[in-house]
């Protein structure tokens, strides 16, 4: 957060490069929330220097919305679990019939393999992304453990409808 850029440049250039490079491995779920914990710590840390304000400055005045008086910094912890579930939502209700299609079909057999049925219904496909379905180990990441996981976290409830 170090350069010759007034303190109002700095954050602008921030907000315009450095998040929007975050966007591609945040949605693909690249590192773990810790880890977008910890990058949201240091950029913290240098924001509040870059605007001199001391560590213990309420974060408030960072993240809260611009028409408030704030500098509407996103959250890349947060945005990491919204982007999942968002990833899964888009593949399952994409306008090209072939990407929902092999959405589905892929997440009904990640489904099969975790419950260890043959078939699953929709209810099944609802207890596993909602996190309902007690599931004690997944050595393997994909979009939709991804999105389970986040959904556990959110309290978000997934419902299948025809």
């Amino acid at each position: 957060m170090e350069s010759g850029l007034a303190p109002w440049m700095r954050i602008d250039a921030l907000k315009s490069f450095i998040y929007s490079a975050f966007q591609f491995p945040i949605r693909t779920s690249h590192f773990a929330k810790k880890h977008w914990d910890a990058i949201d710590k240091a950029l913290r840390k240098g924001i509040k220097q870059t605007l001199s304000l001391p560590e213990r400055a309420s974060n408030d005045y960072l993240y809260g919305h611009r028409k408030y008086g704030c500098y509407a910094i996103s959250i890349l912890s947060e945005e990491c679990e919204l982007n999942r579930i968002d990833s899964a939502f888009k593949l399952l209700t994409s306008k090209d019939s072939r990407i929902s299609t092999m959405a589905f079909e892929h997440l009904s057999s990640v489904v099969k393999a975790r419950m260890r049925k043959s078939s699953v219904t929709d209810e099944d496909l609802e207890a596993y992304l909602s996190s309902t379905f007690n599931d004690n180990d997944n050595a393997y990441s994909n979009t939709w453990t991804c999105a389970r996981i986040a959904s556990s976290r959110l309290g978000v409830y997934w419902q299948f409808e025809d």
